[in-house]
Parts: C-alpha cells; structure tokens; sequence
C-alpha cells in the first residue's frame, strides 16, 4: 500500500520536521476512520495535511476573521476537532514521533490563543478552544458572536 505524502515537504519547510514512520501515519488514519464518519469532513484526512490545514488556519485568524461567528465554529470543527483526536489519542502516544507533532500542535495552539480571548459565559464549553472567541475579525464575526464584546478591547478588520 503506498502511504501518500504530498504534505511532507511543507510540514518540513514550516517546522523542520519530517514524520518518517508510516506506521504512524497508518494508525492515525486508523484512529479518523474510527471516529469519524465517511461523509464527515476531516473522514480523509492525513496527517501532515491536518497540521498544515492547522496552521494555515491560525495564519489565517492572525489576519483577521471576515465571516460569522457561526462559521468560524463550523471551521473550527472542521480544523481542530481532528487535531484533539490526534493529541488525546492513546494509540499515537506510542509513537516517537508524537511527541514532536505535539509540540508543533501546542506551538500552533498557544498562537490561538494570543489571538483569542477566554470569556466567562463561554466557560462552560468543552474543549478549551470553545470557551474562546476571537480578538481580531469583521464585523460580521463581532455582530453574530454570542458574548458581550464591548468591554473587550478587540480589532475589527473592516
């Protein structure tokens, strides 16, 4: 079975890091066909193409966000939702090369989080990334976004 890899040379460009083992691979993929169903986005997924989809979208946030508040949790869903499969996953842990997609996935999260705001109406929510709303974005996002915003110093794109 050939193990496609069309993401390797990006995830080595961006973080200096190759996953050599295909048997991590394999057992991630294993992993997302057990958790997700096959018309579920994310169902396909590989490895390398999650941690980049990952990035490209905390790139993306950095910018600013310019649609609502319920897309953004729609693309959340569809970008880290797989990333918590990929870091509570007991089967990958076994791994030697986990540990360093970890890093590279806390180093990408703690970016959310310098550009996200916790706020104590959303600390009900599980995981972590749904207590947090965005502190840069459009209107559109601040105008559709469940909490008060206007005691929080936030940067509207448009």
């Amino acid at each position: 079975m050939q193990i496609r890899k069309p993401f390797s040379e990006h995830l080595n460009e961006r973080f200096g890091f190759e996953i050599t083992d295909d048997n991590y691979r394999l057992a991630f993929k294993s992993e997302v066909e057990k958790n997700f169903d096959p018309n579920q986005v994310g169902h396909d997924m590989i490895l390398e193409e999650l941690i980049i989809g990952w990035d490209d979208f905390v790139i993306d946030l950095e910018q600013g966000y310019d649609m609502t508040s319920y897309e953004f949790d729609n693309d959340m869903d569809i970008w880290r939702e797989p990333v918590d499969l990929l870091v509570n996953s007991e089967l990958l842990s076994e791994f030697p090369e986990h540990q360093t997609t970890l890093s590279i996935i806390n180093g990408i999260d703690n970016r959310f989080r310098t550009i996200s705001q916790e706020h104590e109406k959303l600390a009900k929510f599980e995981p972590w990334r749904k207590k947090r709303f965005l502190t840069k974005a459009s209107s559109e996002y601040f105008d559709t976004v469940a909490v008060d915003v206007t005691n929080i110093q936030i940067e509207r794109t448009d």
